[in-house]
């Protein structure tokens, strides 16, 4: 049976310790979650890119390279960031995917939502302004090898547009 790994980044940067410090709170809850859900945590302590050419966020994008390139095969995929706690009773989510591409859909905080889509707008898509209710929160993404394609074209993007 091929592992379902929960996969973040904890990457620290020299003298600015203090800013991961809190990492250790969510890597050890979802250690736990993990243990307790027969899931593997992987964890990307190192850069793939320099964070002055590629920053960390886009950074995990490449997953599929950094399972690959360790041997490791899988079933699927969660990336949460470092900073998130699941909650204890939290139930095994991959059994609940249908081995769909998932998301966590803000329904919380619409102003940040609606600030963040204007600066999408302004920076990335030259003025396009999707629906609030389309916008997701890229905090919690579960995903299998059928996405690989759409993590390439998320790469690819920003490649073309980094500048």
């Amino acid at each position: 049976m091929l592992a379902c790994f929960v996969f973040l980044t904890a990457i620290t940067f020299p003298g600015q310790e203090h800013r991961s410090e809190p990492y250790k709170y969510g890597i050890k809850s979802w250690q736990h979650w993990c243990d307790k859900n027969d899931c593997e945590l992987f964890i990307l302590n190192d850069e793939v890119l320099p964070h002055a050419e590629m920053p960390i966020s886009w950074q995990r994008y490449y997953i599929f390279d950094l399972l690959e390139a360790n041997g490791i095969e899988y079933d699927q995929i969660m990336y949460v960031d470092a900073d998130t706690i699941p909650h204890p009773d939290c139930p095994n989510v991959f059994e609940m995917s249908e081995r769909k591409f998932c998301f966590v859909h803000n329904d919380g905080s619409y102003d940040w939502v609606l600030r963040s889509i204007e600066n999408y707008s302004k920076y990335f898509f030259n003025g396009y302004m999707f629906r609030y209710d389309h916008y997701f929160d890229s905090g919690m993404l579960i995903f299998n090898e059928t996405h690989k394609n759409f993590f390439k074209q998320i790469l690819e993007f920003f490649h073309e547009n980094k500048n």
